[in-house]
């Protein structure tokens, strides 16, 4: 299913909105802002702005400044438009004008999905690893004359943890790059990537993880990228070993995909999205399969399902 594109509206009139939502309800998703104060994550979340106030120039010039590779759609009161300007595009006050130079604007976009898809790898890095610089740049420049040598034995474990976060996120990264191009879909795809997670883990560095692994439904042949299923379970691990108590995981097969449950271990890592899953997301992408996470109490689900 298609992703709904969102166009963000900035106009100062009440009669504007309300034509606009229903002008464009079945097109995408309508957010309104108000003109007084542009959002600073305006850019990060919208595929287009439609520009409805007047004059519009300065709102035009600081959404241009701001976010230049963001379409505009300039609504114009009178029935003659200035000439449009790159990435800008001018229609008159009329309805269905507005609502072509929308789905025109959309259509064309074809880096949008790119750009959310930087956006989206940006961003979990951040989650991911700013702690782990916030402890290196507070903690590298102390010496052992200044906090005495147990203190600083202490500091240098933290150091060594946290360049072993870097360098897991690094070490995922290049194993993603490394992958298999040409991989063909095949039957038993869950089946492949269950055998790979109920393998005894002992690449693990850091400290073992144990996977109970059961199966709701007989072994039903499910289709997808078998060739990828070693390194999908790397990454798997990779994430519970990050954010999985002593417990471990339970990795249930479906029928449909496959779930895999746990109790985080407390303090939670990563607030935000969690990198390894970012991966898996964009490895499955183009066979149409898809990895979520989801709060339940205090257990985490993994799904691993078709999109």
């Amino acid at each position: 299913m298609e992703a709904v594109q969102t166009v963000v509206a900035v106009t100062d009139s009440p009669a504007m909105r309300e034509t606009l939502s229903v002008l464009l309800e079945h097109d995408c998703e309508l957010q309104f802002l108000d003109p007084a104060c542009l959002s600073p994550i305006l850019g990060d979340c919208a595929d287009l702005a439609l520009v409805a106030v007047q004059p519009p120039g300065a709102i035009m010039n600081n959404l241009k400044r701001r976010w230049p590779a963001l379409p505009v759609v300039a609504v114009h009161p009178g029935a003659s438009c200035p000439v449009s300007l790159p990435g800008i595009t001018s229609v008159p006050l009329e309805p269905l004008a507005i609502r072509n130079a929308v789905r025109e604007g959309l259509r064309v976009d074809a880096a949008g999905a790119l750009r959310k898809a930087a956006r989206l790898v940006a961003t979990t890095l951040r989650a991911e690893l700013t702690y782990a610089f916030a402890a290196l740049r507070a903690l590298a420049p102390l010496d052992a004359g200044t906090v005495g040598n147990e203190s600083y034995a202490l500091f240098a474990v933290i150091i060594h943890e946290q360049l072993c976060v870097i360098t897991s996120v690094i070490e995922q990264l290049e194993r993603y790059q490394a992958r298999p191009r040409a991989v063909a879909c095949a039957p038993r795809f869950t089946l492949a990537l269950l055998s790979a997670l109920a393998r005894s883990d002992t690449a693990a560095r850091t400290r073992g993880l144990l996977c109970h692994v059961a199966s709701d439904t007989p072994a039903l042949p499910a289709t997808g990228p078998v060739g990828l299923a070693p390194l999908i379970a790397e990454l798997l691990r990779c994430h519970l070993r990050r954010r999985s108590g002593p417990d471990g995981a339970t990795v249930r097969h479906t029928g449909g995909g496959i779930t895999l449950r746990y109790r985080p271990q407390p303090p939670q890592a990563s607030p935000g999205g969690s990198w390894p899953l970012l991966l898996i997301s964009l490895l499955l992408q183009r066979w149409s399969w898809r990895a979520g996470m989801v709060r339940d109490g205090q257990d985490e689900t993994i799904a691993i399902r078709r999109a």
